[in-house]
């Protein structure tokens, strides 16, 4: 989650909050959080965790002048070229780091000013630069990205205010300028098309900031103006987190579990309250509410998972959310878990679980008992007899429970089966199938030999379907795999290297699909005792190449390679293989002109033929015939 903090004026606590729910997440959630300091006119988040400004030799605003350079000395750079920040820049401080404003030395308030974010979004595509680092950072292994945003409007407020983030943090000081200022960025957020096109939602954390509570009349006065200014606002999150949005009571008591009190030390310096070592936090501290605004945000971030969590009873809350540590379940329950997490998010019968999770039938009680104490404890929805897990319910288990192919081998290797096609199977049948092993590959990005064997059936199932992209994209996941992790003389490399050869030739790819399968037969002559029968297929693989590429002496010498190993292994191989290699023969002499020997192939290939039914090749294998006959 990408969430950026904004006030209009400065000194309401804004850069305080983002140290300080930065180490309440870290601390006492065990997240891991990435703060970027985009306030370039007045950086100073590096103040709250006391680091060398001397030590700081690179931040955003030189990755924007890195950009503008790229962009200036090619306006057609690709993706892979446009930079990033590298591992160097970013500064660690246990699980909260940090990328600075930039290098601050003599230079950097000329560079703050002399940079033209007109021209760099409007004029040098920085919209879509933005867009790539938003897409980046979220690729990176944080819970959070936090962005402290500049006061005020600026030429980049829209930029960190609008397009960086998914949620967006507004801290109001009771003032006149602040209240309005602070209302007209959530507008803005609402109204842009940015969100009103569906990038984003428009959910927006009102925070009352800085309220004196000495004073009671302008306390009560400050909050209902806050209050009623920000009603829509509080009203949508409110929905957001599954509450009543109508409801007046449940407003005010967000507006007060949120509030952040002026608290006169804090006026002075810059200090995280919040510290390491699990220290008991307490109501009604500064520091309480710092962690009431964090556990707002872990259930935006899940939500709705904690369906039955009641944000406003806090303690109540917190309570609840003890429930449901992953950490408590048994290992069988968390593998149901992930396995429901690695399928589409579809409503599943008790009947399908079963088979999917290759439950025995006299087990069926104990699953329906499980079933029960998710849908119960909020990780499955129930639909009359049904059980469906929703998307981010799904994408919640697999951050925690991180399923592999070791965890999930069992119902990896039941849908691998499941797609295979085999002689005499009925492929259609197993179409039905591929949606799911689509996901599984889509959620598990470990490599073994066990999702080698599932892309490699679901390229089959793919080539079946003639959906030559899809089938090509799942052969060349299986080789990739294999060339990895197995050694150069193993069966299964040698035969991946063959599949997307095949897959390659349909697609005309001929010169790919020749070094493929020259590759297989050089893979195949490297292992021991290797079954001659592979070896004919490559011979008519490699010969099918070279026919396809009119090289028909190449194509003729592999055949009869291929012909000789099929008749040496007569009767207990495949006859109809070895009729299509004395057709392909045939042809291919014929294409050579040496008519005599087309017409004893074309003969041979006939009688094979008309003893095995083989519809096609009597056809081919006539047509042959008749054509040489009328020479």
């Amino acid at each position: 989650m990408i969430a950026t903090f904004y006030s209009y004026k400065g000194g309401v606590g804004r850069t305080q909050l983002v140290a300080n729910l930065a180490s309440y997440l870290a601390f006492y959630k065990n997240r891991k959080i990435l703060l970027i300091d985009w306030d370039l006119e007045a950086p100073g988040l590096d103040t709250f965790f006391n680091i060398n400004r001397k030590e700081i030799k690179f931040g955003l605003i030189e990755l924007l002048y890195e950009y503008i350079k790229l962009i200036k000395n090619n306006e057609d750079a690709e993706i892979k070229d446009l930079p990033f920040f590298e591992e160097k820049h970013i500064i660690k401080l246990g699980d909260i780091h940090l990328i600075p404003a930039g290098n601050y030395n003599e230079n950097y308030n000329k560079k703050i000013n002399d940079f033209n974010w007109d021209e760099f979004y409007n004029y040098r595509s920085g919209n879509y630069y933005i867009e790539f680092l938003k897409k980046e950072l979220k690729k990176l292994n944080y819970d959070y990205v936090f962005i402290d945003s500049r006061t005020g409007v600026t030429d980049y407020s829209g930029v960190c205010n609008i397009q960086m983030p998914d949620i967006n943090l507004i801290l109001v000081a009771p003032s006149k300028q602040n209240l309005v200022g602070a209302k007209a960025m959530a507008d803005d957020i609402k109204n842009s098309p940015y969100t009103k096109d569906g990038f984003r939602q428009p959910t927006v954390i009102p925070i009352l900031s800085r309220l004196d509570l000495t004073t009671n009349k302008q306390a009560n006065k400050w909050s209902q103006l806050f209050s009623k200014r920000f009603s829509g606002e509080i009203g949508f999150l409110l929905n957001e987190l599954g509450k009543y949005a109508d409801i007046s009571e449940n407003k005010g008591r967000y507006r007060d579990n949120t509030m952040l009190q002026y608290v006169n030390e804090l006026a002075y310096g810059e200090e995280v309250l919040i510290k390491k070592g699990g220290k008991k936090i307490m109501s009604p501290s500064i520091e309480y509410k710092f962690a009431l605004i964090g556990e707002l945000l872990e259930i935006l971030k899940f939500k709705p998972i904690f369906k039955s969590s009641r944000y406003i009873q806090v303690k109540e809350y917190i309570n609840e959310r003890e429930l449901y540590d992953l950490n408590k379940y048994s290992d069988d329950n968390k593998k149901f878990l992930r396995y429901f997490s690695i399928l589409p998010s579809e409503e599943y019968s008790v009947k399908q679980l079963i088979d999917f999770f290759q439950i025995d039938s006299a087990k069926k009680d104990t699953l329906i008992t499980i079933l029960k104490l998710f849908s119960n404890q909020g990780w499955l929805n129930k639909i009359s007899d049904r059980y469906l897990m929703y998307p981010f319910m799904q994408k919640y288990i697999r951050q925690e429970l991180k399923p592999d192919p070791d965890n999930c081998a069992e119902i990896i290797r039941f849908f691998t089966n499941k797609i295979k096609i085999s002689k005499d199977d009925e492929p259609t049948e197993k179409t039905k199938f591929i949606k799911y092993a689509d996901n599984i590959l889509e959620y598990i990005k470990e490599d073994n030999e066990v999702i080698a064997i599932l892309a490699n059936n679901l390229s089959g199932l793919y080539n079946y379907l003639e959906d030559y992209n899809k089938a090509l994209f799942f052969s060349q996941k299986a080789l990739s795999i294999r060339e990895k992790m197995v050694p150069p003389q193993n069966l299964e490399l040698a035969i991946s290297y063959g599949n997307l050869g095949v897959l390659k030739h349909k697609t005309k790819k001929y010169d790919t699909a020749l070094k493929l399968f020259l590759k297989s037969l050089k893979t195949y002559k490297l292992i021991p005792e290797c079954p001659d029968l592979h070896l004919a297929y490559t011979y008519d693989n490699i010969a099918s190449a070279h026919y396809s590429k009119n090289e028909y002496d190449e194509a003729l010498k592999n055949l009869y390679k291929a012909a000789e190993i099929m008749e040496r292994l007569l009767p207990n191989n495949n006859i109809r293989r070895i009729t299509q290699i004395y057709n392909s023969i045939a042809w291919t002499l014929f294409n050579l002109k040496d008519y005599k020997e087309a017409l004893n192939y074309a003969k041979k290939t006939l009688r094979l033929s008309k003893s095995n039914n083989y519809k096609d090749f009597i056809r081919l294998s006539e047509e042959l015939i008749k054509k040489i006959v009328n020479l």
